[in-house]
């Protein structure tokens, strides 16, 4: 699993990395689900902001790396079950 997102990260990796990608790649204009799916897992962030016109990929990174962060910290601090 990816633990850190940069320009070199897939897109099919940055959306596997957190359960909110998706919705983190909406915000900044493209679904990556529904266009450019031919090229989901060959480009890279940093090409798919010129080829797929990603708004603002910096802060899409950011805002993907802060994700991953919160969800290890969220299951790292989660109750674990009890043992029987």
């Amino acid at each position: 699993m990816i633990t850190r997102i940069t320009r070199a990260t897939t897109v099919k990796e940055a959306v596997e990395s957190s359960a909110a990608a998706r919705g983190l790649f909406i915000r900044h204009g493209i679904d990556p689900l529904e266009r450019c799916v031919g090229m989901y897992d060959l480009n890279t962030l940093g090409d798919a902001e010129d080829w797929c016109h990603i708004a603002d990929v910096a802060g899409l990174i950011a805002e993907l790396n802060d994700a991953i962060s919160a969800e290890r910290a969220q299951g790292a601090t989660a109750p674990r079950p009890a043992a029987p």
